[in-house]
């Protein structure tokens, strides 16, 4: 078997510009794997030898380290398993999570128009939910890929939306934070402007220009369909070598459109809003209106940009040269950087599709009149455990007195409880007795 190995790959062509790909190699030695153990069962078969005598031993032996192997050029830099086991565990958590804090928020949202307490940095508070809403819907898909082993069955038009609607919802995320802080900037540090441009008008142009603009900077990724294997499984959210080149030109543009400058505006807004609270907090400590509200949005913005947004743009740049390098020099010596980015990249993935969680926080931290809308209802629900309780506490039995009037036994007033009750007169009456 060793021999006709090399025999195979000494007739490859050798010149400087024929390239073996990493697929190539990988169906010719699972092919040769399977011819061989047909030949092994075929010569068995022929010469009635079983596994436990002399030559069966030996063929299971030889086969055993051809395996091995296989396995060991094919597995090296593979990361299949690790992505089984990380991708449907995080994102059904995610999906759960996700789905609970972000219909919550609706039903607090859908509940502030109805009573017209919306407002503009509500509106924005919704987009940002519907974007949410819309990459919570995809993991579960995304999750029963990896579940069945990296085979797609939901159709090409689905698999292309998937990653469609991941990338909108990230990037759409971004800049509605960005919308968020500027607001919040004016709020503080040009009152009368933010008054001005504090309507619903100006705040739907705004989220149709994100959406938009979201929507069309994500176009090629519709061209990024779902591919077969030799193995017959569909494919899909894979990075295939002809995609590379396309790939690494969006991830250029998107780095500094969707994250770098985000990211500067952001921070310049907050530089400002948090000097001036701090000047202002020697005078009125922390009884600025704005001031708590002010410090959650700070924290908490910088912290999804932090923890989701910076750690996948910086190994995502990573991946994509790593498999750059991959495609034109194969993986030769670097293997295990090859695949310790490539489990970088899938935590990483993980960690940008945690913003749908972290964003019902904000909701509550930031949005105006959701905290009220909470208070109310537990308030509501203490005034009713405390009707309850009093209810519950009464007597099984009024106790009822009957009271004298003018000498008369003729009840006209009754005591419940001590409260003086009226009304039995006349054909009424009703003979009442002693408690």
């Amino acid at each position: 078997m060793e021999l006709i190995v090399i025999i195979f790959v000494s007739r490859s062509p050798s010149n400087g510009n024929h390239h073996c790909e990493p697929a190539d190699v990988h169906w010719l030695l699972k092919t040769f794997w399977f011819r061989a153990s047909t030949w092994k069962k075929t010569m068995s078969q022929i010469l009635g030898v079983h596994e436990n005598e002399s030559y069966g031993i030996g063929v299971k032996m030889n086969l055993t380290c051809f395996q091995q192997d296989v396995e060991n050029v094919m597995c090296n830099c593979s990361i299949s398993s690790f992505k089984r086991r990380i991708y449907p565990a995080t994102y059904l958590l995610i999906f759960t999570l996700g789905l609970l804090g972000n219909l919550l928020s609706l039903c607090v949202f859908v509940s502030l128009c109805r009573r017209k307490t919306l407002t503009t940095v509500n509106l924005y508070l919704v987009n940002l939910l519907l974007s949410d809403l819309m990459l919570v819907c995809s993991l579960p898909f995304r999750a029963s890929y990896y579940l069945m082993d990296s085979h797609w069955v939901f159709g090409d038009l689905a698999c292309r939306l998937i990653s469609y609607t991941f990338y909108i919802n990230m990037y759409s995320s971004v800049y509605f934070l960005v919308a968020l802080s500027v607001m919040r900037y004016l709020a503080v540090m040009r009152p009368y402007r933010y008054v001005r441009l504090q309507t619903s008008r100006s705040t739907r142009v705004v989220c149709a220009v994100i959406w938009l603009s979201v929507s069309m900077g994500s176009i090629p990724l519709l061209t990024v369909g779902s591919t077969q294997d030799v193995m017959g499984r569909v494919q899909c959210l894979e990075l295939g070598t002809g995609q590379l080149t396309t790939l690494i030109q969006m991830n250029h543009a998107s780095i500094f459109f969707s994250f770098l400058l985000p990211f500067f505006v952001i921070s310049f807004c907050y530089f400002f809003v948090v000097r001036s609270l701090l000047k202002s907090r020697e005078v009125l400590g922390n009884r600025k209106p704005c001031y708590r509200k002010s410090c959650a949005l700070v924290i908490i913005v910088l912290a999804i940009f932090l923890v989701c947004f910076l750690p996948y743009h910086v190994v995502r740049t990573l991946f994509l040269e790593a498999e750059r390098e991959v495609s034109t020099k194969g993986y030769g010596t670097s293997c295990g950087y090859i695949a310790a980015v490539r489990k970088m990249a899938v935590v990483t993935l993980c960690l940008a599709a945690i913003n749908s969680c972290l964003d019902p926080i904000l909701f509550f931290f930031v949005g105006e009149n959701f905290r009220e809308f909470f208070c109310r209802k537990y308030k509501k629900e203490q005034l009713v455990e405390e009707h309850k309780s009093k209810m519950e506490n009464r007597p099984p039995r009024a106790e009822l007195q009957r009271v004298r009037c003018n000498g008369s036994e003729s009840p006209e007033e009754i005591s419940v409880n001590g409260n003086a009750l009226s009304g039995f007169h006349g054909s009424e009456n009703r003979q009442l007795e002693l408690c």
